[in-house]
């Protein structure tokens, strides 16, 4: 399924969670025990023919103008992964800005508008697309000057394959080897163009616990998704959660509520493992770790095939559920719980991404 196809049939439960009643608040109003650390996602800058992974040169501008008329803060690499691990403490109003896949608009319209705003940022690139010279992708000279002026960047793959699900008939010794050639071509790739570090974003924001352990043999330690959410001192840095910022719809009041989001510690026990599955679901069992803190009536569980589910919730365990079996068609599911604090007023939000066994 295409990035695309996959964005727009994603976008009606992502409004549906948007939508919650809530609070619009300024980052100053974070009274959470947690201080969140919101990453922002962008792909592509003022290309209208590619709706569903682009924004337009003036929605960004209104953006950056939101981050600063309401004190948001836009940090690095360095001091996001300081935050991360505990070694420099959030306040709350912290944003990290990431670009996926390299595309020649973000040097030629969104680096030009971020430096006028001092805003830093971190591009996740493919290699293959750049040494075949994609004419809708940077070159190599466009990101030594964009690097050179501070501008980080990772590893996204050689190819930007769907490399979250095992190919039919695929043993996993084979499976693991493709992991492992995929990520380390580009790693050299970059390497000779003097970028080395231990990032990585997943293609497509599908990745499992076979990709989580090889990601970590190889020296990686900090690795971003597309599940929607927020990271924090403590989360997991396994699948540092990204606001994906797409749509030419997205006004300064949809802006500001993808910022307002907090955490939400809650741990999935079922489905468990690698989250993989075969078209049916049986039973989504999740407990929320402090549930006091939240209003019992506005827990919310969402699955992006069905939208809105009806769930059974106990207000004194955390402990949440929906009985099954649940018959799923799409190869990408993400389950999205959101609960409002009674404190702030704000939600409270975590994800968790399902993958059909095989890609068919």
């Amino acid at each position: 399924m295409s990035l695309a196809l996959q964005v727009a049939r994603y976008a009606a439960v992502l409004a549906a969670v948007f939508l919650l009643p809530q609070f619009v608040v300024s980052a100053s109003y974070a009274a959470s025990t947690e201080k969140p650390v919101t990453v922002l996602l962008y792909h592509r800058f003022n290309e209208p023919d590619y709706p569903s992974t682009n924004i337009s040169r003036k929605a960004l501008i209104q953006q950056m103008d939101f981050l600063k008329d309401e004190n948001y803060h836009a940090i690095d690499i360095s001091t996001f992964r300081g935050i991360l691990d505990g070694k420099i403490k959030a306040k709350g109003n912290e944003v990290l800005v990431t670009i996926d896949d390299g595309y020649k608009s973000a040097y030629e319209t969104a680096w030009p508008i971020f430096k006028r705003y001092g805003v830093p940022f971190v591009v996740f690139l493919s290699t293959r697309a750049i040494e075949e010279g994609y004419r809708s992708i940077m070159t190599w000279q466009m990101i030594d000057e964009m690097r050179k002026d501070g501008v980080a960047f990772a590893n996204h793959t050689h190819r930007h394959p769907h490399l979250g699900f095992k190919k039919a008939g695929e043993t996993e010794s084979k499976y693991r080897r493709r992991i492992r050639e995929e990520v380390t071509t580009a790693a050299r790739i970059l390497e000779k163009h003097k970028i080395k570090n231990r990032l990585f974003a997943y293609p497509y924001g599908e990745y499992n616990a076979i990709m989580v352990e090889e990601l970590k043999a190889m020296g990686y330690d900090l690795m971003f998704s597309q599940n929607p959410g927020v990271a924090w001192y403590g989360a997991d840095k396994t699948r540092v959660d990204r606001m994906a910022v797409v749509g030419e719809d997205i006004s300064r009041t949809k802006f500001g509520e993808k910022l307002s989001r907090l955490p939400l510690r809650a741990t999935i026990k079922e489905p468990a493992g690698s989250f993989f599955y075969d078209e049916k679901l049986a039973k989504i069992s999740i407990r929320i770790a402090e549930p006091l803190k939240y209003f019992p009536g506005q827990v919310n569980l969402f699955l992006s095939e069905k939208g809105r589910l009806d769930h059974f919730y106990d207000r004194k365990t955390g402990e949440l559920y929906v009985d099954g079996p649940m018959v799923l068609t799409r190869p990408l599911n993400r389950i999205i719980l959101t609960a409002r604090e009674m404190e702030t007023g704000r939600f409270g939000m975590m994800s968790w991404l399902l993958l059909r066994t095989y890609l068919k």
